[in-house]
């Protein structure tokens, strides 16, 4: 029988020399009373801003509403300011300040010098403009340090003082345009300043504020050109777009000079100036290589009426001489 004895393990005896305490005595009527969860300290308040001013998440502000013992450990921080909400925050204030600064150059050069109050809100203007880019500079700053609640509040204040000081209350442009189109044809029929002169004297009795006008054609520009190969013929000895330009001005106008970029040539042209059918036009004539052709190696265009043969826009060459001429 020992063999199949096994060792009890040791139990714990009390010693009974050592003064143990009382069981408690709980009275009859007792009813447990149910626990009640813990609770941690009071949170902080968190407000929001979500006020319409901006389409991106706004800095969250967090006030204290108790007189002491805030945990800042479980304050929750601000959320950081994603690379596409970075892109698109520069590009909106960017976009904002071009804008600005456009408007405010037309304001500037239809402003009343001696109007004291519009000279007051230009400056203000200005002074907003010069805030705001370099407002735009140090948002991009604070997004490198990743001040992120910072750049958010920089941001905002730059885009809402430009809204504020916005030159929108100035006359900046006319409110209805009028327009005329002058073709080619009816410049070089005038063919003297006096003989333009009359024909802007009956657009401004008919009321017409803006004139577009055709400043080149088939590649021959009206005016002396230093970059356009030939002046046209047709208009060689004076400058029609220097006089529209000045006779525009004294009737209160609007001038546009209106071009045909990318056609080259024109047949129709061609027959006014005495010039073969298929002359490629003074500037594709020189550097035929600059042209587009179809699949036979055609410049000019199957059109039904006087046929156009046009410039490559994709050629780097084109886009630098266009570039020079406009």
């Amino acid at each position: 029988m020992a063999e199949n004895s096994r060792e009890i393990p040791p139990c714990n005896i009390v010693d009974l020399n050592v003064p143990q305490q009382p069981f408690p005595i709980l009275p009859p009527n007792y009813i447990p009373q149910p626990e009640q969860p813990q609770t941690n300290p009071e949170e902080p308040f968190i407000e929001i801003d979500l006020t319409p001013e901006s389409s991106l998440p706004s800095p969250i502000l967090i006030s204290d509403r108790r007189s002491e013992g805030l945990n800042y450990r479980n304050t929750p921080t601000v959320p950081s300011i994603s690379p596409q909400q970075a892109q698109t925050m520069r590009e909106e204030l960017f976009d904002l300040i071009v804008r600005f600064e456009s408007t405010l150059i037309a304001s500037l050069a239809h402003n009343d010098p001696t109007s004291k109050q519009n000279n007051l809100a230009l400056r203000q203007s200005q002074e907003a403009l010069n805030q705001a880019k370099l407002s735009l500079q140090k948002f991009q700053g604070l997004l490198q340090q990743r001040q992120y609640d910072q750049a958010r509040r920089v941001w905002l204040k730059a885009r809402r003082s430009l809204w504020d000081n916005y030159p929108s209350d100035r006359s900046v442009a006319q409110p209805e345009v009028r327009a005329m189109w002058l073709d080619r044809g009816s410049i070089v029929k005038t063919r003297s300043e006096a003989e333009l002169a009359v024909l802007f004297d009956r657009m401004a009795e008919a009321g017409i504020n803006t004139v577009f006008m055709e400043t080149v054609n088939a590649s021959y520009p009206i005016y002396p050109s230093s970059v356009a190969p030939e002046q046209n013929p047709l208009t060689k000895g004076w400058d029609p777009l220097k006089v529209a330009i000045k006779l525009a001005h004294e009737r209160n106008m609007e001038l546009h000079a209106w071009v045909w970029v990318f056609a080259a040539a024109n047949q129709g042209h061609n027959q006014v100036l005495e010039q073969p059918e298929n002359y490629l036009g003074p500037v594709l004539s020189r550097n035929p290589d600059w042209g587009i052709t179809d699949k036979k190696g055609n410049y000019f265009d199957q059109g039904q009426q006087f046929k156009k043969a046009f410039l490559d826009p994709a050629n780097p060459k084109v886009q630098d001489y266009l570039l020079l001429l406009f």
